[in-house]
């Protein structure tokens, strides 16, 4: 299969249909957005329109306001004023000639009638004098200030109508913005809805990212008993799951699980050497990728391991890896330290009591219990740090073969460290039996009776907890090592103590047993501790 080519179709017709629907409400959605941008186009022009024709009217109001003030009430102010001194100036004309008449007619010169007709003139003359000031009056006194409160209430009410279809507008404006904003969103969400079906669509369609060989993702573990769980023609699969697998074989990884105790070892970088069951002759050599921060159980039966997951990169080349193929069994070796001539005996000849290590070397006279000093380990070996020498020969049963010298050592170490108080040390209730040593029960965990290959190693049983002959503590009783001290209550497998996880009588005095102030209690001070408490205990080799 080359790179872009199809390796599988999933059935896309009920997408198809959604499209086809889809499709028809982003037209109608589109339609719906149109008419409401219009609609704020039509609603702005008329807004506009609207306020103009009030602002209009309110300066029309103000202006008739202006004109009345300082045009029609002045001109008619005016005409009644001359009128009212018109009428004046005929009074005393009148006046004039009535009084002019009456003298003539005294003297003859004019009849009654004429003075008559002359008194009732001047009479009239009086009474329009009268009439223009009345005119005159009213006008200043009434009409002049009834037509200007009503041209200014006028011109308040169109100024407050100004502010009335402003506000009108801007709610009518904002509820077109609205609905034009609302009609938007549907569309961009049906839209974005139609693009999914698309995307879906096109998904349906599976093509090769690389080159390779196509092989279903059929995993054993997920089958179904009636075989629904297979990748086959017309089956039904759910989201994310695995369908094609294409692997690029030019570059490997190896995925496996380490113990939980081993946690404090792990990190990215180690060194790995890899044996595949293909090649049995051949190493393949990789880096720890990566290491899950959590722990997930263990595989069924055992539920209730805690393991790690470990991801193995491999670095050779690519010719190399190319020979290898998905799917097969690795057995995986991670290199936590590598160094070069380091003394090492087996492990099943080591022999703990308490905090201190010794083995028994075979001399000339027989074999000798001899006090050691011990390093690193791994499930076969333990490096020696003193006490034997390269060529020297050790017992590698030395449990079976030393039973009761052992137990009596054990008894006496029992009794020495009975004195000491602390949260780890173990009540320990002694029976003597026949031959006056105590008498024990089975050993959980102890060596292969015959065999000298502790349990867990290779070609030894299955693998058991930490007992004596691995630097653990005693299993009928005694003060335990430092390192299982350690291990028993080490909740985030660092290898040592913070002060958090130590509980009990041993929690007072963390201060003096963390004799370095790091915060921290190490196996090394936790012995240095006994060997200040016990003065007369033998040195520990470890």
């Amino acid at each position: 299969m080359n790179a872009g080519e199809v390796v599988c179709e999933l059935d896309s017709s009920s997408l198809v249909d959604k499209l086809r629907v889809q499709e028809i409400n982003v037209s109608n959605a589109e339609s719906a957005a149109t008419e409401a941008v219009n609609a704020v186009l039509i609603t702005q022009s008329t807004n506009e329109s609207t306020f103009a024709t009030a602002q209009l009217n309110y300066d029309l109001a103000v202006l008739d306001l202006e004109k009345y003030l300082e045009g029609d009430y002045k001109q008619e102010r005016d005409e009644l004023s001359g009128q009212l001194e018109l009428s004046r100036e005929q009074l005393v004309r009148k006046q004039e000639i009535y009084e002019f008449t009456r003298r003539m007619a005294r003297k003859g010169y004019k009849n009654q009638n004429e003075v008559e007709a002359s008194r009732i003139a001047a009479k009239q003359a009086e009474l329009d004098v009268e009439v223009a000031e009345g005119k005159l009056k009213v006008l200043e006194d009434f009409t002049r200030k009834r037509t200007e409160a009503e041209l200014k209430a006028k011109a308040k009410d169109l100024e407050a109508e100004v502010a009335r279809v402003k506000l009108q507008n801007d709610a009518e404006m904002a509820k077109v913005e609205k609905a034009r904003e609302t009609r938007q969103q549907t569309l961009d969400s049906e839209r974005e809805i139609l693009k999914k079906l698309r995307e879906q669509i096109e998904a349906c369609t599976l093509r090769a990212p690389q080159d390779g060989q196509v092989a279903y993702a059929n995993n054993s573990s997920s089958r179904r008993s009636d075989g629904s769980g297979n990748i086959e023609l017309g089956a039904q699969v759910r989201e994310r799951q695995a369908i094609i697998n294409l692997p690029d074989t030019s570059r490997m990884k190896v995925d496996c699980r380490v113990h939980e105790s081993m946690k404090s070892a792990l990190k990215e970088g180690l060194p790995a050497r890899v044996r595949v069951v293909s090649f049995p002759e051949e190493i393949f050599n990789g880096t720890v990728s990566s290491v899950s921060s959590v722990a997930v159980p263990g595989n069924w039966p055992n539920t209730d391991l805690r393991e790690y997951k470990v991801e193995i990169t491999l670095t050779d080349d690519v010719e190399q890896l190319r020979r290898l193929a998905p799917g097969l069994t690795a057995m995986v070796e991670l290199i936590v330290e590598n160094r070069k001539n380091v003394l090492q005996m087996p492990i099943q000849a080591l022999v703990t009591i308490g905090t201190d290590n010794f083995t028994y070397r075979m001399t000339a006279n027989g074999p000798e219990r001899i006090s050691i000093s011990i390093g690193a380990n791994n499930s076969a070996s333990v490096e020696i740090l003193g006490g034997l020498e390269e060529g020297d020969e050790v017992v590698q049963n030395p449990r079976t073969a030393f039973a009761e010298e052992i137990e009596r050592l054990e008894a006496e170490a029992e009794a020495a460290n009975s004195r000491e108080a602390g949260e780890f040390a173990p009540t320990v209730t002694q029976t003597s039996g026949p031959d006056g040593a105590a008498a024990r029960g089975p050993r959980p965990g102890g060596t292969v009776p015959g065999g000298g290959v502790p349990a867990g190693a290779p070609g030894g049983g299955a693998p058991a907890r930490a007992n004596n002959d691995t630097g653990g503590g005693p299993p009928g009783g005694g003060r335990p090592s430092p390192e299982e001290m350690i291990s028993r209550s080490d909740t985030d497998g660092d290898g040592k103590l913070s002060v958090s996880e130590i509980k009990g009588p041993m929690a007072s005095n963390f201060g003096q047993v963390d004799s370095d102030g790091d915060g921290f209690v190490t196996a090394t001070e936790i012995r240095a501790d006994f060997a200040t408490r016990d003065p007369s205990a033998p040195p520990t080799g470890q």
